[in-house]
């Protein structure tokens, strides 16, 4: 398990397998209250994403939680 400190993202390895529990808080530029972009992922070997992978996603398969 590694867990990063975007919000509490944390990412999961089994054998030939990682799970995914994207928690990303944005805090947007406007006087606008922060949110945060969850979801649950399972990739299998050899298509593993990284945190970096986040800001190339579409952000519209995302629950958003303020």
């Amino acid at each position: 398990t590694n867990n990063f400190k975007d919000g509490g993202t944390s990412f999961h390895y089994g054998v030939g397998y990682q799970l995914i529990e994207w928690n990303v808080l944005n805090i947007p530029t406007e006087k606008k209250e922060p949110f945060y972009y969850k979801k649950r992922e399972v990739r299998v070997f050899p298509f593993f994403r990284d945190i970096e992978d986040f800001e190339k996603m579409d952000k519209s398969t995302f629950k958003v939680e303020r």
